[in-house]
């Protein structure tokens, strides 16, 4: 592993951290699999924003990389729920 790719991993689990400590670990084992995929849809979507925003006008890495660790600690949070075994809501 890089020292990069172990700095963008440092950053999602400290992301991951965060919205565990303002969301709880309830909310997320209340999400079905549809929800999940709507919240990543939401986050991917404000990414693409950013970046057609950020053409013309001066790209911005660090927002860039935000909302990717975002993203990414979104995807960890559903992953750990359904690793846990219990079927998310609406599945079982």
């Amino acid at each position: 592993m890089t020292e990069n790719e172990r700095l963008a991993l440092d950053a999602v689990v400290k992301e991951h951290e965060y919205q565990k400590e303002r969301w709880g670990t309830s909310h997320d084992q209340e999400h079905t699999p549809e929800e999940w995929l709507n919240i990543l849809a939401v986050y991917l979507g404000k990414l693409g924003s950013e970046t057609v925003a950020f053409q013309g006008l001066g790209y911005d890495p660090e927002k860039f990389k935000k909302r990717l660790t975002q993203i990414a600690a979104i995807a960890l949070s559903a992953s750990a729920v359904t690793s846990a075994g219990a079927p998310p809501k609406g599945t079982g």
